[in-house]
């Protein structure tokens, strides 16, 4: 088995997880954060020609995002955390964003996920790449 062998059975585990530990019914969104991140991760591993362009570092990256997901997931999964947890997160880190409180959407999210603070404002920057692209900003 290979490394990235590996890591796929691994994020496969992850998403598994994921759908396992999601709350039944949201009211504001219909697929969980955590769910798009992990089918995204597994993706990224599954498709070997892009895997081998990763730099080990952007490699790293990956698997730290799963780390942080199966931490939390996992106490989901134990009960100590509930189903919905971080369901609203992301409308509150996109309106922090929208105001110019980037700090307080990189408080928020490192708070939630049990993460550096090079993970969480990594994240929110992308979250604002995202909502210009989408011209939003």
């Amino acid at each position: 088995m290979t490394k990235r062998q590996m890591v796929v059975e691994r994020l496969q585990m992850l998403v598994d997880l994921c759908y396992n530990t999601i709350p039944d019914e949201t009211d504001n969104c219909l697929f969980h954060e955590h769910m798009i991140d992990a089918e995204k991760l597994l993706d990224q591993a599954r498709d070997k020609e892009r895997w081998v362009e990763l730099y080990p570092d952007e490699r790293a990256v990956v698997m730290s995002n799963a780390n942080r997901i199966w931490k939390i997931r996992n106490k989901i999964k134990k009960g100590e955390l509930p189903k919905d947890y971080l369901s609203d997160m992301a409308d509150v880190i996109e309106s922090y964003i929208k105001q110019g409180q980037k700090i307080n959407a990189i408080k928020l999210y490192r708070k939630k996920h049990d993460c550096t603070l090079r993970e969480a404002k990594d994240y929110i920057d992308g979250v604002e790449m995202d909502l210009k692209n989408r011209g939003i900003m």
